[in-house]
């Protein structure tokens, strides 16, 4: 078992050159993006602004980006590699209309990349990237509750914090800075930029989107192996039992409960504690995290083997 551990740590970590990026779009699509601007002489509209500007950076992205576009009436094109063609149409066909449940969407999004993270076994980088013209019209999302048990529920951005997602918001033609800024930067998220005119919308997009990319480094596999094959077998007891923490569950909801049968099968379960906090495009994939969370967490215990290194 300490040499199977050791294997699948040093291929988890040394598997980073090979990881993809992913990127959810939250693409404000609520009636006040079919107003014109302000501060652009001729006025177009917000909506015919950001759609040229979203369709131009994301069209420019590396093979090796996956991208999901989010707006208020759901996928209007689903987290996948960029086919230009079918985003270009899919961005086109986004029509204004109705109010802004920014949170709900925000969670969704968040969701989704924790989903494929779970999918990816934890490889590769994750960001947020959200374009809106206005506040949110359902803060009470963004605010801590509890669940059935008493135990605090977080608020959206406060989970999303807490599990290694990057967010980056631009603020579409806004007379001041959008109050999730302060969020961003308390939380050391990301980044919130303006987008006043189609010039700086469109840059503010570009950066948002080339954050995500890193450069990997190969980390040495083979020297890596030999150091966790020379750890001591507590240390791969310590593992073992960090590997059935999960980190990938949905934005609002509490972790599985880890069920271990009499012959020591694990499986999962979603905590019986949860409340009711439906995500757009959310499937029952629940069961599936198990797996997911057992190889998925060896980066964590990477990390703390890499922190033992260090210190000899």
């Amino acid at each position: 078992m300490k040499y199977l551990l050791a294997a699948i740590l040093a291929i988890v970590m040394t598997g980073q050159t090979f990881a993809d990026d992913y990127i959810v779009i939250v693409f404000d699509s609520s009636g006040s993006m079919d107003s014109r601007m302000r501060s652009v002489k001729d006025q177009p509209l917000r909506m015919d602004v950001a759609k040229t500007a979203l369709i131009e950076v994301v069209s420019q992205v590396s093979d090796n980006t996956k991208v999901g576009i989010l707006t208020f009436d759901g996928w209007a094109y689903k987290l996948q590699s960029v086919d230009r063609a079918k985003l270009k149409q899919a961005v086109q066909q986004i029509r204004p209309g109705g109010g802004t449940p920014l949170y709900e969407y925000i969670r969704a999004g968040a969701s989704a990349l924790l989903e494929e993270r779970a999918r990816q076994l934890n490889k590769g980088t994750y960001r947020l990237v959200i374009v809106t013209d206005g506040e949110a019209g359902d803060d009470h999302l963004n605010s801590d509750d509890t669940f059935r048990d008493g135990t605090t529920r977080l608020g959206v951005m406060n989970d999303i914090s807490r599990r290694n997602i990057g967010v980056d918001a631009i603020g579409l033609d806004m007379t001041g800075e959008h109050a999730i800024s302060q969020i961003i930067r308390s939380k050391n998220l990301g980044t919130y930029m303006a987008g006043n005119d189609p010039k700086s919308l469109t840059q503010s997009l570009q950066k948002a989107v080339a954050e995500v990319s890193l450069d990997s480094k190969d980390t040495g596999g083979e020297d890596i192996f030999k150091e966790l094959e020379e750890l001591p077998d507590e240390f791969f007891a310590v593992a073992v039992k960090g590997l059935t923490t999960n980190q990938n569950h949905p934005i609002g909801e509490k972790p599985p409960v880890v069920l271990v049968s009499s012959d020591g099968v694990a499986t999962t379960t979603p905590d019986p504690m949860n409340e009711e906090v439906p995500a757009m495009g959310e499937d029952d994939s629940g069961s599936s995290f198990g797996l997911f969370a057992l190889i998925g967490a060896a980066i964590a215990a990477g990390v703390v083997v890499l922190l033992l290194k260090a210190g000899r």
